[in-house]
């Protein structure tokens, strides 16, 4: 005689593919995402897309050092999310810097606004031009409007003189 226990792990199995779908999220995500200590601001983790841009932890320590160390040391501080602006190799970055300090890390996430800053400067530099063609149109307005005023003087002076002699008759 033998006992068999049947127990059924659909659940279990369910719940195990929603947690590694979950971990390979931030491994997925295009943008740059990446976690430091809180205290010597050492690379923790990484996602492909950062080091996709700053090649090693090396890379990103430096980056951390030379542009965003007082927004580190602003968001430990302040225990609050504190908002970036960064330039690397080029690319325009805005960063969201996320503490976490009871369990002791720093998250930081970025995405890439390279396109944005592009199409500003265009704006602006389209803008200028703009505001150059509505100054030249309206110097050239005002020189016909005086053109058209020395002309309306002259005609109706040209005119006053036959109808001075129509009102002399």
């Amino acid at each position: 005689y033998h006992a068999v226990f049947l127990h059924d792990i659909t659940e279990k199995n369910r719940a195990q593919n929603a947690v590694q779908a979950l971990a390979t999220f931030p491994e997925e995500n295009p943008n740059i995402v990446f976690r430091v200590s809180a205290t010597d601001f050492s690379v923790i983790y990484a996602n492909p897309a950062t080091y996709k841009i700053f090649k090693s932890n090396e890379g990103i320590a430096g980056f951390l050092n030379s542009e965003l160390r007082p927004s580190l040391h602003q968001t430990i501080t302040s225990n609050t999310t504190v908002r970036k602006e960064a330039a690397y190799n080029n690319a325009h970055y805005t960063f969201a810097i996320w503490p976490n300090l009871a369990d002791g890390y720093i998250n930081l996430y970025a995405t890439d606004i390279t396109m944005l800053k592009k199409a500003k400067q265009q704006l602006v530099i389209m803008n200028e031009g703009l505001q150059e063609e509505v100054d030249k149109r309206t110097k050239e307005l005002r020189e016909s409007n005086k053109n058209l005023e020395h002309f309306a003087y002259s005609i109706s002076h040209d005119l006053r003189a036959p109808i001075r002699h129509v009102l002399g008759y």
